[in-house]
């Protein structure tokens, strides 16, 4: 199995611009973009929480979403190639 999951750069500004401008629930869908592309880079779980989670202050969520926008814009990968995710049982070789 093969998804796209990983934002690029240019949504990745266009999200920033908007949480900018409205606030950090201005794009769940961007938000949601931006955890798996974090998380398939190997983000923290704990700041990748800290982000989706609603009832937590906007300060904390905003710089949740600092920690893993810079993670990812840092990231040495292709921005045009989806992320390949393999089924459970093809990872661990069963």
């Amino acid at each position: 199995m093969t998804r796209t999951a990983h934002i690029s750069q240019e949504q990745l500004q266009d999200l920033t611009t908007r949480i900018l401008d409205r606030g950090i629930d201005a794009d769940n869908r961007g938000l949601l973009l931006l955890a798996r592309t974090a998380r398939a880079l190997g983000g923290s779980e704990d700041v990748i929480g800290l982000l989706l989670d609603p009832t937590e202050p906007a300060i904390a969520r905003e710089r949740a979403f600092a920690v893993l926008a810079r993670r990812v814009a840092n990231a040495d990968y292709p921005t045009t190639t989806p992320i390949a995710v393999q089924p459970r049982s093809v990872a661990l070789g069963v």
